[in-house]
């Protein structure tokens, strides 16, 4: 048997992110110039990171027929306020969200913990979250 493809379920989910209103989203990678605010801080963005999800079956003898897809999201902003808003829009657009039609995002347990880079300038703001897929 075939395992569904990752590949639309990802491609949906990016172009959630990226219908968020002012918050720029950039693909796997980090901006090495991020834009700024009229302040000079980093202007809120995230950057989306898929997986390759895992096969997984019912019992534990059977050949795999789904898989668990998971995807990792960085929010970034100039300060907390800034990465703080962008994680809020980044929920509101993801959190129950259908992607592909099928099943519900959700948001994986774990601690969203946020931290300051002062080794860059501008410094930025940022934490990452995570979501769950099954396919």
């Amino acid at each position: 048997m075939t395992l569904p493809a990752v590949s639309p379920v990802a491609g949906a989910t990016y172009a959630l992110l990226q219908a968020i209103a002012d918050l720029h989203v950039y693909d796997t990678e980090l901006p090495s110039d991020p834009p700024l605010d009229e302040d000079g801080r980093v202007h809120p963005y995230a950057v989306f990171f898929p997986g390759g999800g895992h096969g997984f079956g019912d019992r534990l003898n059977d050949a795999p027929t789904d898989v668990a897809w998971t995807c990792r999201i960085l929010f970034v902003g100039g300060d907390k306020t800034r990465a703080l808003w962008a994680l809020d829009k980044i929920r509101a657009a993801l959190t129950g969200a259908r992607p592909t039609g099928g099943a519900r995002l959700k948001e994986v347990l774990d601690d969203v913990t946020i931290r300051t880079e002062t080794n860059v300038v501008p410094s930025r703001t940022s934490g990452a979250i995570l979501y769950r897929l099954h396919i």
